[in-house]
Order: structure tokens, then sequence, then C-alpha cells
């Protein structure tokens, strides 16, 4: 079962987000600010991040900035979930690092597609790994 931290600030977003994402198989983890966020990563190590850029804290720029400094989180996938549509939110967040950026609102079924495609680029890169040792 794959690990997922959801970090969003809003409480009913949160528990609904997380309902769908457990029904889909996902052993999800929550986390209401940024802050808590980066300290549950750090303890859990979750396989990808889904958060929302504006949270108490440490904000979501902040955050990644943080797990990818870390050496345990820094290869951990990001995608940010917000209601901040603007172009130059989103190559900020791309530019940091971030893996992929959705708008609020999004259908559930493309959080599950953006969910899926950073799997298949984990499974890729390892595959790529295993082949260069060989």
């Amino acid at each position: 079962m794959k690990k997922i931290l959801l970090i969003e600030e809003n409480q009913d977003l949160l528990a609904d987000m997380a309902t769908f994402l457990e029904l889909e198989g996902f052993l999800v983890i929550s986390a209401t600010d940024g802050l808590m966020g980066w300290q549950i990563a750090q303890e859990c190590q979750p396989e990808l991040v889904i958060s929302e850029l504006k949270l108490p804290k440490l904000d979501g720029y902040q955050l990644l900035v943080k797990l990818r400094k870390t050496p345990q989180t820094a290869k951990i996938p990001l995608i940010f979930i917000t209601g901040w549509g603007e172009t130059e939110n989103r190559f900020q967040a791309i530019a940091l690092g971030a893996n992929d950026y959705l708008i609020k609102p999004v259908e559930i079924t493309r959080i599950i597609d953006a969910i899926a495609l950073q799997f298949q680029y984990l499974e890729l890169n390892k595959s790529t790994l295993r082949l260069s040792a060989i």
C-alpha cells in the first residue's frame, strides 16, 4: 500500500480528499500546516506528498524547499493542489522542484491520474537504476 502525505489547511477538504484516496487503496497521512507536514515527512517517509500552497507555519514553497534540501525527503514527489492559479505561482513551484501543479477545483480523477503518473516515474527511475547497475 503506497503512503501519501496530504497537507491541506481546510479540514473538510482534507477529510474528503483523504477518504477518496483511501478508497483508491492508498494509506493517507494528514497534516493541516506546512511545518507539521514537513515533520511527518521526516518521520513517515511517504512515497508522495500532496500539498496546498497556502498553508500556515510553512507555506507550500517553504515546505518544498525544506523537503528538497533534506536528503531523506529530497526525491519524494510533490504535487501541489491549490487555488493559486496564476502562471507565476506555477512557474515558481516547478522551479523549486514540484512534480505537478493542479488548480482547484480539480476532479478526483485528475488527482488520481497525477498520482499514477508520479508512481510510474518512480518505477521507471528504479528500473533505470537497476539497469545501470548491471
